[in-house]
């Protein structure tokens, strides 16, 4: 079976629910969010990311999704339209449709 690797983003501001924190990690594991820390916490067997002083914030979740990027799917429903539709609303924070 293949070991998890545990993934510490540090070196950022984190909006969390009701404000930001700083010097602290946000520890991941596969694709699951499992602490936050303090930066001098990370386990020394964690992979380090350095987020050089940026956000991080929570990705949004859209549930009703029409169209993006010039496209509408109503009127071209292919996989490149929803592709294309999916990279666009990324950009702008969306990590799931």
């Amino acid at each position: 079976m293949r070991e998890r690797v545990l993934l510490a983003l540090h070196n950022c501001l984190i909006h969390t629910s009701s404000n930001f924190i700083r010097e602290h990690a946000v520890l991941i594991e596969g694709r699951h969010i499992v602490d936050v820390i303090k930066d001098n916490d990370i386990p020394d067997h964690a992979l380090k990311k350095d987020l050089y002083g940026n956000f991080l914030a929570p990705g949004f979740l859209d549930i009703q999704v029409n169209g993006g990027g010039g496209l509408m799917f109503n009127s071209l429903p292919t996989v490149e339209t929803i592709l294309r539709i999916a990279r666009t609303h990324r950009r702008f924070g969306t990590v799931g449709i």
